[in-house]
């Protein structure tokens, strides 16, 4: 069964490193382990989807970070960086004109591991 965590982008632009351990709380607690597998945000509400993971493995930590640019040859320069630091970016969340918020999932592979 799938869970789904609602918050406005108000209270993530607020909160985003409370958020970001919120979501991993979640994943965690409550018997069976769950990972976050994507987002939507329809205007100012933004749905965050949990997945029950199938096999056993350590959780994911989540991050919501600043994006740091909109470029769009430096922000896929930025998603490389991170996915060699061991994080995948599940989304984006959009807080107004040129501002965003990406969801990282820190994975359990070490950056050395996804490096080969």
């Amino acid at each position: 069964m799938i869970r789904q965590v609602k918050y406005t982008v108000s209270d993530i632009a607020f909160d985003a490193a409370g958020i970001g351990k919120r979501l991993t709380a979640l994943c965690i607690h409550g018997g069976r382990p769950y990972m976050v597998r994507g987002l939507c945000q329809l205007d100012e509400a933004v749905t965050f989807v949990l997945v029950p993971c199938e096999h056993e493995r350590p959780a994911d930590e989540y991050h919501l970070i600043k994006v740091p640019t909109t470029e769009p040859e430096a922000f896929e320069a930025e998603l490389s960086i991170r996915w060699h630091a061991g994080f995948d970016c599940i989304g984006l969340i959009n807080l107004g004109p040129a501002e965003f918020l990406m969801l990282l999932a820190r994975v359990d592979a070490t950056a050395e591991e996804r490096a080969l």
